[in-house]
């Protein structure tokens, strides 16, 4: 009798562990890759691809004391979570633009409930492009998480006119 309710358990339990998915760990920092499906006309659709191991992505609106304060002068880049770099190919030399309205966003809080943070997901931004720009551009991104932490600098492929 004791056996087969020895063997019942043990049976139940591998079924338990077996049919449980391990919890994604991805590191702490954030990470971002181009997503397959960029629309590269006017306006562009910039899609991303994220982790993030502790799930720590995004801002609250009322998120504006230091070190997420909005200030000019020193600029502060840390209110914005999302940075697009803006540049322009000049005589085969690729130039950073600083636009008087730079490519910077506030993504919304996206943290998950329970017990493992972990974050996988997709960014989708659309952007407006100037009319008067030169015939190739591209743009640099990167994602910072609430501790300030940067992910990689990730580079579009080159945008033609």
């Amino acid at each position: 009798m004791h056996k087969k309710v020895f063997a019942a358990l043990f049976l139940f339990t591998l079924t338990f562990i077996v049919s449980c998915d391990k919890d994604k760990v991805y590191p702490d920092t954030p990470a971002i890759t181009m997503s397959d499906n960029q629309v590269y006309q006017n306006p562009v659709k910039i899609i991303i691809d994220f982790t993030d191991g502790d799930g720590d992505i995004g801002l609250n609106e009322g998120d504006t004391l230091p070190p997420y304060d909005f200030n000019e002068d020193p600029f502060n880049k840390y209110y914005y979570n999302l940075l697009l770099y803006y540049y322009e190919k000049n005589d085969s030399i690729w130039e950073e633009i600083e636009l008087p309205v730079p490519y910077f966003y506030r993504i919304p809080v996206i943290t998950p409930r329970g017990q493992n943070k972990a974050l996988n997901g997709e960014i989708d931004v659309d952007v407006s492009l100037p009319f008067n720009r030169p015939d190739s551009i591209r743009f640099e991104i990167i994602l910072i998480d609430q501790a300030l932490r940067e992910s990689n600098r990730l580079q579009t492929p080159v945008i033609y006119k």
